[in-house]
C-alpha cells in the first residue's frame, strides 16, 4: 500500500460546484439574450416587453459572474499559488482563441492586424475580460490570503465595507466614476 492511498481525500462540495454550474449557465443566458437583441441597450423611448425581458436576462450575466468569483474565492482562500495552474488556463484560452481565429481564416474571413492581436494575445488585449481579471487576480491570491488571515475580524469588516463603497456602491451611484478598474476591483471585493 502506498503513502498516497493513505492520504485523506478532499471531500467534494457538490453544493458549491452546482452553484458554479448555475453561475456559468446564467452567463450563457446573458450572452444569448445580448446576441438575440443585438446588444443590451436601454433607450427610454424604446421600452417594450422585449427590451425589458432582455434587460432582466442581461442581469443574469453580472449575477452569474459574481457568483462564480465568490465560489472560486471560497476555494482559493486556503489554497496555495501554483504557476502551472495559471499557465494551463492561459494555454487553454490561447488554444481556443487561436483555433477560432484559424477557423475564421479558413472560412475566408480576413483577419486584420487588430483581430490578429485580439486572437493571439487574449490576455494582453483584454479580449476576454473575465479571463484577464481572473488570471491577474490569481497572482494576487497568496498575498490576499495572508492579508485576510492576518487581519482581526473588525479590521477585515472595515476593509470589506471600504471596498464595497469604492468598488461597488460608487460605481452604481456614479456610473463611470470608478468604472476604469471596477471589474478587477470586484474580483478583489468578492
Amino acid at each position: 500500500m502506498s503513502h498516497q492511498s493513505l492520504a485523506p481525500k478532499k471531500e467534494r462540495q457538490s453544493n458549491l460546484e452546482l452553484l458554479r454550474i448555475i453561475a456559468m449557465f446564467m452567463v450563457v443566458i446573458y450572452h444569448f439574450a445580448e446576441r438575440m437583441s443585438g446588444g443590451v441597450t436601454f433607450e427610454p423611448s424604446q421600452i417594450t416587453f422585449n427590451s425589458i425581458a432582455v434587460r432582466i436576462l442581461a442581469s443574469f450575466g453580472n449575477t452569474g459572474n459574481n457568483l462564480f468569483v465568490l465560489v472560486c474565492g471560497y476555494f482559493l482562500v486556503r489554497s496555495s499559488f501554483k504557476l502551472r495552474h495559471a499557465l494551463r488556463l492561459w494555454a487553454e484560452v490561447f488554444f481556443y482563441s487561436a483555433l477560432i481565429g484559424v477557423i475564421f481564416l479558413a472560412c475566408g474571413r480576413g483577419l486584420t492586424g487588430r483581430t490578429l492581436y485580439l486572437t493571439f494575445a487574449p490576455f494582453l488585449s483584454l479580449q476576454y475580460w473575465f479571463f484577464t481579471c481572473y488570471i491577474t487576480f490569481y497572482f494576487f491570491v497568496p498575498f490576499l490570503n495572508r492579508l485576510i488571515l492576518s487581519l482581526e475580524r473588525a479590521a477585515f469588516r472595515r476593509l470589506n465595507i471600504l471596498m464595497f463603497v469604492f468598488f461597488s456602491l460608487f460605481n452604481t451611484v456614479l456610473p463611470g466614476s470608478f468604472g476604469s478598474f471596477s471589474s478587477l476591483a470586484m474580483f478583489f471585493l468578492l
